[in-house]
C-alpha cells in the first residue's frame, strides 16, 4: 500500500439521509453550507457542512439479504418518492400557502411521519421490536398451521418455524417499517388537522433545527394535539386539532426561542443553524435528549 494511504477499510453502502437534504438547504448560506452543531465529546463544535455531508448513515435503509428488488426498495422507492413529493410542498409553504388539496396534503403527512421513524436510533428501534415480537406472532399459527399448509410447506409447525432464516426475519423488519411510516392512521390525523405556517416575528435570533425537527405534543390524537417543524430560519409549519391550540402557538410571545430550546434539547446528535451565532444556547442544551415522540 502506497505511504500515506489509509489503512482503514471505507464504510459500506450509499449514504442514507435520514434529515432530507432538500429541508436542510433550508438553513444554507451564499456557499451552499450550513453550520451543523455536535458534541462528539464534552464540547458542542460547530463546522460548517453542505447538506450531503451530515445527518446519514452509510446503508442505513438497505436490506442486503432481501432479493435485489427489495435490497434498496425503501431508500429508492420509497423514501426517494416521499422526499421528492414533499420537497415541492415546502416550496408552497415557504410562501405561506396552506390551501392543499388532498394528494398535496398527503404528500407532506407522509414525509412527516417517516421523520418520527427513519432515524439510525429509531431503525434500531423497530428492529429490535420486530426479533422480540417475531417468536409470539409466529405461534399464534400453530393452531392452524396443518390445516393452512400449502403444498412445498414443511411438514410440521416446529419444522416449519426452524426453517426460517434471517432473510426471513428482514423481510419481515422492511414490511414493518414501511407499514409504519405510511400508517393511514395517523397519516389521517395529520390530514385532518388544522395547518398553518408561523413567521417568527423579528427574533433575537434566527430558529434552528436538528436531527430531531418535530415538535409534538404527548399524543396528536387528544383535542389539544399539534405538530410543528420549523421550516427555515424564519418559519415554521404547525397543524393543530383545534384553533385555540394554534393560536396559543401562534401566539407564544417568544416563538423562535422556545422552538430553539425544543430543537436543542431533543436533537441526539446534530443540531442546524445557518451559522455559528448561537453556540453557547446550544452548548448549554446539547446532549439533554429530551423525549420528542410518544414512540421514545
Amino acid at each position: 500500500m502506497p505511504d500515506g494511504m489509509s489503512t482503514l477499510a471505507p464504510k459500506k453502502g450509499q449514504k442514507h439521509h435520514y434529515i432530507p437534504k432538500f429541508y436542510l438547504k433550508q438553513w444554507v448560506g451564499p456557499d451552499g453550507r450550513l453550520c451543523e452543531f455536535s458534541k462528539p465529546r464534552h464540547t458542542v463544535i460547530a463546522q460548517m457542512k453542505f447538506p450531503d455531508a451530515t445527518a446519514y448513515e452509510r446503508g442505513l435503509n438497505t436490506f442486503e439479504m432481501l432479493p435485489l428488488a427489495l435490497t434498496d426498495f425503501l431508500e429508492h422507492r420509497f423514501f426517494m418518492r416521499i422526499d421528492d413529493r414533499a420537497a415541492a410542498v415546502l416550496v408552497r409553504l415557504l410562501n405561506d400557502d396552506v390551501e392543499f388539496d388532498a394528494p398535496t396534503r398527503t404528500a407532506w403527512a407522509r414525509c412527516l411521519m417517516t421523520l418520527i421513524h427513519r432515524t439510525p436510533e429509531g431503525f434500531a428501534r423497530i428492529r429490535k421490536n420486530v426479533a422480540e415480537g417475531i417468536p409470539a406472532e409466529i405461534g399464534k399459527l400453530r393452531p392452524t398451521y396443518e390445516s393452512n399448509r400449502q403444498p412445498g410447506d414443511p411438514q410440521t409447525f416446529e419444522q416449519f418455524k426452524k426453517s426460517l432464516t434471517d432473510t426471513d426475519f428482514q423481510g419481515i423488519t422492511l414490511q414493518v417499517l414501511a407499514k409504519v411510516m405510511n400508517s393511514e392512521l395517523l397519516g389521517t390525523q395529520l390530514i385532518n388537522m388544522r395547518w398553518g405556517v408561523i413567521r417568527a416575528k423579528s427574533p433575537n435570533y434566527p430558529m434552528l433545527t436538528s436531527d430531531r425537527p418535530l415538535i409534538m405534543s404527548d399524543g396528536i390524537g387528544h383535542e389539544g394535539g399539534f405538530i410543528l417543524m420549523p421550516i427555515s430560519s424564519t418559519r415554521a409549519f404547525v397543524a393543530a386539532n383545534n384553533v385555540v391550540t394554534a393560536n396559543t402557538i401562534s401566539r407564544e410571545p417568544n416563538f423562535a426561542a422556545r422552538v430553539n430550546d425544543f430543537m436543542c434539547r431533543q436533537a441526539r446528535r446534530f443540531v442546524y443553524g445557518s451559522n455559528d451565532a448561537q453556540l453557547r444556547f446550544i452548548s448549554n442544551r446539547l446532549g439533554k435528549r429530551a423525549k420528542w415522540s410518544p414512540m421514545e
